[in-house]
């Protein structure tokens, strides 16, 4: 069996034009973005750490922090490839 390894990174953007995460639940608006809340997702996948990197993929998804003191996040998504290679 051939094994692939992949290297990703997931770009949050939480102001601008193309903003990709937004709070939908959040303690009060001068909380810090991953305060006690959830927050929705759809951030780029990239193949390196740069915003102008090659994009191959998006994900879609949530934050949950379940602490009042912010010590308790729960990240949940999924990856859908749109690279074909």
């Amino acid at each position: 069996m051939k094994a692939t390894n992949m290297v990703s990174d997931l770009h949050d953007l939480f102001i601008g034009k193309n903003t990709t995460a937004f709070p939908v639940a959040k303690r009060s608006e001068e909380a810090p973005v991953i305060d006690f809340g959830a927050m929705i997702i759809d951030d780029a996948v990239t193949k390196g750490p740069k915003k102008t990197s090659a994009q191959v993929g998006r994900a879609p998804g949530i934050y949950v922090n379940s602490a009042l003191d912010g010590s308790s996040t729960h990240l949940a998504f999924s990856i859908i490839f749109t690279n074909s290679k």
